[in-house]
């Protein structure tokens, strides 16, 4: 699949149905299917999905003992503007048990999806007509009803649960969607849209670019969360999160779900003349919200994609930062050009009594990294090591949940940056321009930066990271924290899956490593697929990991269309 074709078909999911029309769940017998289960010579079983049928998006989901479960959109030639997600269960052998397909017809959008529970949740909204035209799944997106559905692998069973953004029939962007422990969480920003909003909602669900739309203060557009029971009786509460004009508060400025507890926390900004403040407000699952936590910032500094996390009782706020931040008016024009919120370092603090002890600012030219740096960039970096100045480049942080050794807190981050590739176009007057057109993030690293339980820098390391593109922002590293704070690291780099072990004395890479190939004789992997989906890891049981992504493959034994195929693999892999 191809960039263009991939954008193409996430604009359908935005021009999909309300609610799903669920179709018998069958198993495959009676007809061909587009998967094949391969055993090799020692044992290890693989899956292989044709994806010429399918429309991208492919996400696997481990099910522990129960199994897992692969879900993708499909291609109905029958129905024109639907689209169908087929989802197919398997269990520890990599066995199919059953498939079943759920369609989503026209006029409503899917917003998100998220797995959590060992469920997915689909969230699909009414949108407002003519308010988006093409995009990306998930990110701001103005609605006036949800419907959110759940479905249960373990029972293959699925369940709706509607509400409404407002009380009134304006409507409001849904910014973010998260769900724990069966409440779902949704930031919402009411009132009128900025004309910029639909111009660039096709970046919108980066991550990085959430902070640009909605972090400078905009007077029509007030912040609230919903947070909505989906076992009891599906309650709904719409949360008013203080907004205030007056003061400058821009609304979220990120979020953090906190899963062991099932709180969810907000970073509200205040971008009034200087962003020098921002608060966290914590949610319960019983829809309290807690005391504020203020975070006072220096003059010279502005944070990112924060995070906060609770480990015994006490809580930590972690994630980027930069210069002093201005505010940002973006335009149909800057959109096309936008190569992400720059940032200096990584920050951590501890909270205590709902203040911060102490935030200290790490700046990635003290870190052990081998910066993916250009001419100018090196250039510039050493310009301001001799002015014992910081330097802004294009990197930010995926930070993955916090491992905990003795008195030592060590943050485990994907290190990542925007990438662009350039479009010729021609415009109404029949001219030819070009144009910069968001290309997938780019992998660098995975960063370790260990504190003390007072917020001092310990030790840090680092280990090369280099996997497909994508264009999605979720956790594709996994951790295990051994004996004598040794970090095991499992990856997948998109043609093998690689692991190594990672402590303060240094990291030994290449403990471990298993060839991901084709289920053919013959069969040679030339690259990444290139459809957006990545290459993932995740753990199964026991010693069992599950690695899955879309590879292209070639084979010269074979003919026609079957010397080169893009194919979506699940392999099941034991890691010792």
């Amino acid at each position: 699949m191809n960039p263009i074709k991939l954008v193409i078909t996430f604009s359908i999911l935005f021009l999909c149905t309300h609610g799903f029309a669920q179709k018998k769940s069958s198993k495959t017998s009676g007809k061909k299917s587009n998967i094949t289960r391969v055993v090799d010579k020692d044992g290890n079983v693989s899956l292989e999905f044709d994806v010429s049928e399918t429309e991208g998006d492919n996400r696997t989901m481990a099910l522990g003992n129960d199994g897992l479960l692969v879900y993708y959109t499909i291609k109905d030639k029958k129905v024109k503007n639907v689209v169908t997600y087929e989802l197919v269960k398997f269990d520890k052998d990599l066995n199919e048990e059953y498939r079943t397909t759920y369609a989503l017809p026209a006029k409503h959008g899917l917003i998100f999806h998220k797995e959590n529970d060992s469920k997915v949740y689909f969230l699909i909204g009414e949108t407002k007509a003519g308010s988006i035209k093409i995009g990306f799944t998930g990110g701001p997106t103005f609605v006036k009803k949800y419907t959110i559905v759940r479905f249960d692998p373990l029972k293959n069973e699925f369940k709706k649960f509607d509400g409404n953004t407002t009380s009134t029939d304006k409507g409001a962007y849904i910014q973010d969607f998260n769900v724990s422990k069966d409440i779902a969480y949704m930031n919402i920003n009411r009132g009128k849209s900025p004309a910029t909003i639909s111009s660039i909602v096709c970046l919108s669900y980066c991550a990085c670019f959430i902070p640009l739309l909605f972090g400078a203060a905009n007077p029509n557009l007030k912040p609230d969360l919903i947070v909505h029971d989906l076992e009891k009786k599906g309650k709904q509460r719409i949360i008013n999160l203080g907004y205030d004009a007056r003061k400058g508060n821009s609304g979220v400025l990120g979020s953090s779900l906190d899963d062991s507890t099932g709180n969810y926390h907000l970073f509200m900004s205040n971008s009034h003349k200087k962003l020098q403040t921002f608060w966290v407000k914590s949610v319960g699952t019983d829809g309290k919200m807690t005391k504020d936590v203020e975070v006072k910032l220096p003059p010279d500094k502005s944070i990112s994609d924060p995070k906060m996390e609770v480990i015994d009782d006490k809580k930590y706020l972690f994630g980027i930062y930069n210069g002093k931040q201005k505010t940002v008016v973006v335009t149909a024009a800057a959109a096309r050009n936008l190569t992400g919120i720059a940032s200096q370092g990584v920050f951590f603090s501890v909270v205590s009594n709902n203040k911060l002890d102490k935030i200290t600012f790490t700046p990635y030219s003290k870190l052990k990294l081998k910066l993916p740096l250009n001419r100018t960039e090196k250039k510039k970096l050493e310009k301001n090591k001799k002015k014992n100045k910081e330097t802004s480049l294009n990197l930010r942080v995926h930070y993955l949940k916090p491992l905990q050794y003795n008195d030592e807190i060590i943050l485990v981050g994907e290190m990542y940056y925007a990438t662009f590739r350039t479009e010729v176009y021609w415009d109404a007057n029949g001219r030819m321009r070009t144009r910069q057109v968001f290309d997938g993030w780019a992998f660098t690293h995975i960063l370790f930066t260990a504190y003390d339980l007072n917020g001092n820098l310990l030790w840090n390391q680092a280990i090369d990271y280099s996997r497909p593109k994508s264009y999605f922002i979720y956790d594709r590293v996994r951790t295990t924290l051994l004996d004598e704070g040794i970090i095991e690291v499992v990856y997948n780099d998109g043609v093998s899956i690689k692991t190594a072990k990672v402590s303060k004395d240094g990291v030994e890479q290449g403990t471990q490593t298993y060839k991901l190939g084709g289920t053919k004789s013959g069969d040679k992997v030339t690259a990444a697929g290139t459809s957006g989906s990545g290459a993932d890891v995740v753990y199964w049981y026991d010693d069992f990991y599950l690695a899955s992504g879309l590879q292209d493959i070639k084979n010269k034994q074979l003919k026609g269309k079957d010397k080169k195929r893009e194919i979506y693999y699940i392999k099941k892999i034991e890691v010792e």
